[in-house]
């Protein structure tokens, strides 16, 4: 049943006119009427006697509009059951990050769940390329470019990758004064494939970049793995500035050299509507984790 009818047929048993009931619902009287007969005509049954003065409800017409109430009564239930659910923000957000970057979102989750506590929060930490839909992800936090059209990106941070080396192995091998240099030493490079691409050093100052072909003695996809390798003295490897912890206590391989700045994003659905406990996270994240990855980018 088209409730529109049902709704028409309540105002005018409710207010005794056709007149008042149209003036109740904000629309003209011959919609009333029209409704009326739409919905009398579906039953098959007379709710209402008309004459050019009066309305009467009928004995069945009655017994129809004490169910319709039942009916709406339910519905405004249901109305205030949604409406209540959406004004405690609430539900599951998957984020999608790479290895040793969620620790940098932590005090912004902090923050969110401090205000809205039944928000849930799921990392999934990898260096894969996850799919929106295919793997459920709600945020994506990634550097490099953005090549699916269907996400909204919002820059958290540009920051270089340097080199570093542990103090004990500056005093055993010394450490090189130019890019050149590095090719006696024992390197560590992030990635996971057999072929390692190299590294490109850019000048602080500007100039050309200096592209060198590295056969790393160890290679890794996590960042933590690198750090721990570089303290132990396996070797001089690339670091994140923005990955303050990992880095301390270590030296500066090449000061005035680094690698190309990558830039850190926040990308999200552009194409679907948004739940309130995923717009709460993104937007604790952008007003504390920019500001606070700025603090830490610098070598």
């Amino acid at each position: 049943m088209n409730v529109l009818l049902a709704e028409a047929f309540v105002a005018v048993a409710n207010a005794g006119s056709v007149h008042k009931a149209a003036a109740q619902l904000g629309v003209s009287s011959s919609t009333i009427s029209r409704r009326l007969a739409e919905l009398e005509s579906e039953l098959g049954q007379r709710l209402i006697e008309r004459t050019t003065r009066s309305l009467r409800v009928t004995d069945l017409g009655r017994a129809f509009h004490e169910q319709c109430m039942r009916g709406f009564d339910a519905l405004a239930d249901a109305h205030d059951l949604v409406a209540s659910n959406q004004s405690r923000i609430h539900g599951t957000v998957r984020i999608s990050c790479p290895p040793n970057v969620g620790p940098l979102l932590l005090p912004a989750i902090a923050d969110v769940r401090a205000v809205y506590p039944d928000i849930q929060v799921l990392f999934v930490e990898t260096e894969r390329q996850l799919d929106q839909r295919a793997d459920d992800i709600d945020l994506f936090i990634r550097g490099g470019a953005v090549t699916d059209d269907r996400l909204v990106a919002r820059p958290l941070a540009t920051y270089s990758h340097v080199l570093f080396a542990s103090k004990q192995y500056a005093t055993r091998h010394g450490l090189p004064k130019k890019p050149a240099g590095l090719a006696g030493h024992e390197l560590i490079t992030f990635g996971s494939r057999r072929r390692f691409a190299g590294w490109d050093l850019v000048p602080k100052h500007g100039g050309a970049a200096v592209h060198l072909d590295v056969r790393p003695v160890l290679a890794s996809n996590d960042y933590a793995t690198i750090a721990r390798a570089v303290h132990l003295g396996l070797g001089i490897a690339e670091l994140p500035t923005i990955l303050r912890d990992q880095r301390a206590s270590l030296v500066r391989v090449l000061p005035t050299w680094s690698l190309a700045e990558v830039t850190l994003k926040l990308l999200f659905a552009s194409d679907r509507l948004l739940s309130k406990a995923v717009r709460a996270v993104i937007d604790s994240i952008l007003a504390t984790v920019p500001r606070a990855l700025k603090s830490l980018a610098h070598p």
